[in-house]
């Protein structure tokens, strides 16, 4: 989802599963999807829509970041890059998709809230944007567990 939006193969992927799902699993396995902090608002709705047909179990937002705008990067010889940044330079992105999502879904779906968590105030921003999961990381990463 992150360079090319392809909302034929997600919901393929979705469906694909959901159909696994029903063939002898007493209990089947939770579907979520993690989505970049670079998603358009359009890409959001479609997202969202998606989510909530295909009844999926939560959605992930945030990880790493590929807007070359945003910092350095290293390149293949192809010009394909090989990394993105994560952490504080996809904060205020990863919450505005978080809250664009949240209010997409209606609250619906569980969203869980990652990239650029370093404090509780952190913390407490993604919960009110309608988080119900908030992955500490880059805090435990960077910084260590104490």
């Amino acid at each position: 989802l992150q360079k090319k939006f392809n909302l034929g193969s997600t919901e393929k992927i979705i469906n694909c599963i959901t159909r696994c799902n029903t063939r002898g699993m007493s209990k089947p396995p939770s579907i979520l999807l993690k989505v970049s902090p670079d998603l358009t608002e359009s890409q959001q709705i479609v997202l969202s829509r998606v989510a909530l047909e295909a009844k999926i179990d939560g959605i992930i937002i945030g990880g790493t970041t590929h807007d070359p705008d945003r910092g350095e990067f290293r390149f293949y010889k192809s010009g394909v890059h090989i990394n993105g940044l994560g952490g504080r330079p996809t904060a205020d992105k990863s919450l505005r998709v978080l809250s664009n999502i949240y209010q997409f879904t209606q609250g619906k779906v569980m969203l869980i809230a990652c990239g650029g968590v370093f404090n509780a105030q952190d913390a407490y921003e993604r919960i009110k944007a309608g988080a119900t999961i908030v992955q500490l990381h880059s805090k435990l990463v960077l910084q260590g567990p104490l």
